[in-house]
């Protein structure tokens, strides 16, 4: 530890920092309407730790010739400093995430109202989310996932969007127009008249 620098360690809570915003920012840019509904995040975590962990092998190694151990120590403790704050990190950006669907459940009010219009008028739903505009709907709402719109009995419809997280995720975002989730248990996050299917 004496080895190591008041700035040094300045600079490995900054390059920490940056990391671990930038995990923030990913999971948490949905908030502004303009994509990543859907994220690889079990693969940019694990990419994450691999680097990470190679970056704190490498400080390692170099801290122990004279010459490297200012930069094998900014290594290392940048490389620990990233794994204590990713945690707090996934965290914070999933419940970023979270509030970004919120905001996709606020924007959604006038399409929703306008299928309910459109049924009531025509009798059936619309072949497709472009048949509302512009009698229904002047342009669809800004800030949504891509929805699709389906048919789930005589009166019942749904729109949902696929939001997963992972290669092996299949998360969904769903409005039923019933308002009945019981048939997703315990996985449906409820965000409104809508839920988030963790699956």
């Amino acid at each position: 530890l004496n080895q190591l620098s008041k700035y040094t360690f300045l600079k490995a809570l900054l390059y920490a920092g940056i990391v671990c915003l930038c995990l923030i920012l990913i999971q948490g840019w949905c908030i502004s309407g303009i994509g990543l509904w859907r994220i690889a995040l079990d693969v940019i975590t694990l990419l994450l730790l691999a680097s990470t962990s190679l970056i704190l092998l490498g400080g390692i190694f170099a801290s122990m010739f004279q010459k490297y151990r200012q930069s094998g120590l900014l290594a290392v403790f940048s490389s620990l400093l990233i794994f204590v704050f990713s945690v707090p990190s996934l965290f914070i950006g999933d419940q970023l995430r979270m509030f970004g669907f919120y905001l996709a459940t606020e924007r959604a009010k006038p399409l929703v109202l306008a299928i309910e219009s459109y049924k009531k008028e025509k009798g059936s739903l619309p072949s497709s989310l472009d048949a509302l505009t512009p009698d229904y709907l002047s342009r669809m709402p800004y800030g949504l996932p891509p929805l699709k719109l389906e048919n789930r009995g005589v009166e019942q419809w749904r729109l949902s969007a696929d939001v997963s997280t992972g290669m092996l995720n299949w998360d969904e975002f769903i409005y039923a127009s019933d308002g009945d989730y019981s048939s997703y248990g315990g996985a449906a996050q409820k965000i409104g008249n809508w839920i988030y299917y963790h699956e």
